[in-house]
């Protein structure tokens, strides 16, 4: 069974979960919720894990590449808007429990998200990208299930 370390306030749903078990196998998820540089590198640095999902800024993501194995598996969850062009101040009657996520923006600034104002954004999985540090350069690659 691998590790993975689940860096964010949001609770991973099945989707995301099924969609790295599919490429790597069964992984033991430990989720970890910090905005601190310092206690997620301590937390990378003791447990080691074999597969990283991170919900942090990107100017971080260099910073803890650079000290982890290669082997070690970054991504970066990819999400794709329910109503692109809707605002909304509740949660959709069409919400899938095991694919999607809400973001209350009021709840939740920062320039990686999409934003619209203070309404609610529906959101639904849509897969990961790889995150790979090479030559001080991030390199995001769409990572596609076989």
């Amino acid at each position: 069974m691998k590790t993975l370390l689940w860096i964010s306030r949001h609770e991973p749903n099945k989707a995301q979960i099924s969609h790295i078990e599919n490429k790597i196998g069964e992984v033991k998820i430990i989720k970890f919720d910090s905005s601190y540089k310092k206690e997620i590198k301590e937390q990378i640095s003791t447990i080691q894990p074999d597969c990283i999902v991170g919900i942090i800024p990107r100017p971080w993501i260099s910073y803890f590449l650079k000290d982890i194995p290669k082997s070690t598996i970054w991504l970066k969850p990819k999400f794709k808007s329910v109503h692109p062009e809707e605002y909304r101040d509740e949660p959709c009657k069409d919400f899938n429990f095991d694919n999607d996520i809400i973001i209350n923006p009021i709840e939740l600034r920062h320039k990686d998200y999409i934003t619209r104002g203070d309404d609610i954004i529906h959101l639904r999985h849509s897969g990961y990208e790889r995150i790979i540090l090479s030559d001080r350069t991030l390199l995001f690659i769409n990572w596609r299930i076989n």
